[in-house]
């Protein structure tokens, strides 16, 4: 690579620039629109969370992979991978129940999703949850 192309390099604007600064701090996030409209996250050993801001949803996968969970997201409001943890962990304490009862105990509205209908997710999303059961929250 040549001195050229390094500098060219360097004055891209960053493909994923995120900062945090203690737990009462927000998180800022920002993508490069040249990459794709989704950001894949790595929570530590609990799961995987995916924000796609083309269809403004997020899906979130917790370790071991028995199910998904998919909520919208609001273009101005975009949830701290920190609010999402608390949000998701709230379903993965309740005792284990069918599927079919998953929200109607809550109170919630959620609701499962058939497998074939993932077309609309996308291709990131689909993928993550293409195997497992699918909960919109």
């Amino acid at each position: 690579m040549d001195v050229g192309s390094k500098e060219v390099l360097m004055e891209s604007p960053p493909v994923l620039e995120m900062s945090m600064a203690g737990p009462e701090a927000q998180q800022r996030l920002a993508l490069s629109e040249r990459v794709g409209p989704t950001a894949t996250f790595s929570v530590g050993s609990t799961g995987i969370v995916v924000y796609d801001y083309q269809r403004l949803l997020i899906a979130y996968k917790p370790a071991p992979g028995t199910c998904c969970y998919i909520m919208k997201m609001a273009p101005e409001n975009i949830p701290s991978l920190e609010a999402l943890g608390r949000k998701f962990q709230n379903f993965q304490v309740k005792p284990a129940m069918p599927p079919s009862k998953l929200g109607q105990e809550e109170g919630s509205d959620t609701s499962s999703v058939s497998s074939r209908d993932l077309d609309f997710l996308g291709t990131t999303v689909s993928t993550l949850c293409g195997e497992v059961p699918l909960y919109h929250i």
